[in-house]
């Protein structure tokens, strides 16, 4: 009897393990950013110290804390999120998809970025910013490099 409780315990608990590893890195774990009062952005403090973050491919902004079926919320979201430089306010819209990717870890087995301009008064046309998501995949968001926190 103590060898099958024994057993049960430990199935039990290797079960949870990987339940719990799968959920936070496929994109639809507990984790989540911290939202504003009225939940329409979220509240970001921490600024990429690499110059890439956002602005490639390879290390685009992971949102997707809440599954696909949110992602595009959460792409708006953080993106209210960010102020200019001088914390100006910033307007946005969706370039389209691109980069397909692959991750075994996503119930699909991959997913697609989101391509973002953006823009703020006083920025010329050649000097608007294009920011990368991943809606798919979480990760603490940050602050891209020439970018604030929103705090109006």
């Amino acid at each position: 009897m103590k060898q099958i409780g024994i057993m049960v315990l430990a199935f039990f608990l290797i079960g949870s393990a990987c339940s719990s590893k799968k959920s936070t890195t496929a994109g639809s774990g507990s984790k989540k950013p911290t939202l504003s009062k009225d939940k329409s952005y979220f509240v970001m403090t921490r600024i990429s110290d690499d110059s890439t973050y956002g602005y490639t491919e390879r290390n685009p902004v992971r949102v997707g804390y809440n599954g696909f079926s949110n992602g595009p919320e959460n792409e708006r979201k953080y993106l209210r999120g960010l102020a200019g430089p001088k914390g100006q306010m910033l307007s946005f819209s969706r370039i389209g998809s691109c980069c397909p990717f692959e991750n075994k870890k996503l119930d699909m087995g991959g997913g697609m970025l989101d391509k973002y301009r953006i823009k703020w008064s006083g920025l010329e046309e050649e000097e608007e910013k294009v920011i990368y998501i991943d809606m798919y995949q979480y990760e603490d968001a940050k602050i891209p490099v020439g970018f604030t926190a929103r705090k109006y």
